[in-house]
């Protein structure tokens, strides 16, 4: 059997250094608490103890922030730990630190990056945060300002996604 492991770019990990690109900057987020909470809205909502979820094109600013994902998900970032499993109130609770990588795409020309590889339109209000990214089912998200944002990414994707960002 031929060997073609020099034909692929070794994995970088899951720390990086900040990218300076032409307007933008990248920056891989290490320990980032992230908890998946399912059933319905207000019940997850209280559950989580966040006063209300995030969608496009809203600007996050404060932790922790719960983040949209459909009618009856969201993604709690940076809150407490929380048992995970059924809560007795009929949710399901789910530590997904481990499965999801959080880009910070920032500066002016931040928008039009993403918007490269989404259908972003910041006049076009969604209560979800769930976007195509090349392809890819990543979480998009104004963070703080009008100029930077978060994608939050299956791990397993994140060489292709970093690779995309870099262009």
């Amino acid at each position: 059997m031929r060997d073609d492991t020099t034909k692929w770019d070794a994995p970088l990990g899951n720390e990086r250094a900040i990218i300076t690109g032409d307007g933008f900057e990248l920056t891989l987020l290490p320990g980032v608490r992230q908890t998946l909470v399912s059933g319905p809205i207000a019940t997850c909502l209280a559950v989580s103890g966040q006063k209300q979820a995030f969608g496009w094109p809203d600007i996050v600013k404060g932790q922790p922030y719960a983040l949209r994902l459909r009618r009856d998900r969201l993604l709690v970032v940076n809150g407490g730990e929380q048992a995970e499993g059924w809560d007795e109130r009929g949710v399901a609770v789910s530590d997904v630190s481990g499965a999801y990588s959080v880009i910070e795409v920032n500066g002016p020309q931040a928008f039009d990056l993403l918007n490269s590889g989404a259908d972003l339109n910041i006049d076009l209000a969604s209560g979800s945060v769930a976007r195509q990214f090349h392809g890819f089912a990543t979480l998009i998200y104004r963070w703080q300002s009008q100029t930077c944002y978060r994608l939050h990414i299956q791990r397993c994707y994140l060489e292709a996604i970093w690779k995309h960002l870099q262009g």
